[in-house]
């Protein structure tokens, strides 16, 4: 199991780790929102030097609510997402694939896959 953990998400993409032959799953993730309004965690399966934030369609976008965040624990054979190329995240203050507004404060971030 790789563990990735950030406390600078915004809406820079970040990396969390490329795919070999089999891809990777994300199984497990806690993000945490200080900000005081909902902010769209975007996750996309590409490398990050093909993905346009705002153009690129994301393959999952999570809303973390104000001064809160979302939490789903690793557990044995439980997929959230799997990916083919690339794990790369971003955040922005608006659900819409097209929105590139960034949030006024980075989120923590930590996800578990394999």
């Amino acid at each position: 199991m790789n563990n990735f953990r950030s406390l600078s998400l915004t809406e820079e993409l970040l990396s969390v780790a490329e795919c070999g032959v089999a891809g990777l799953t994300v199984r497990g993730l806690n993000i945490i929102n200080p900000n005081q309004n909902t902010i769209y965690v975007k996750f996309f399966d590409n490398f990050d030097a093909d993905i346009t934030l705002g153009t690129t369609k994301p393959v999952l976008t999570i809303a973390v609510p104000s001064s809160g965040n979302v939490y789903q624990p690793f557990e044995s054979g439980k997929t959230i997402q799997f990916f083919s190329t690339a794990i790369v995240i971003a955040a922005t203050t608006g659900v819409a694939d097209s929105d590139t507004n960034a949030p006024q404060s980075a989120l923590y971030v930590q996800l578990q896959y394999n």
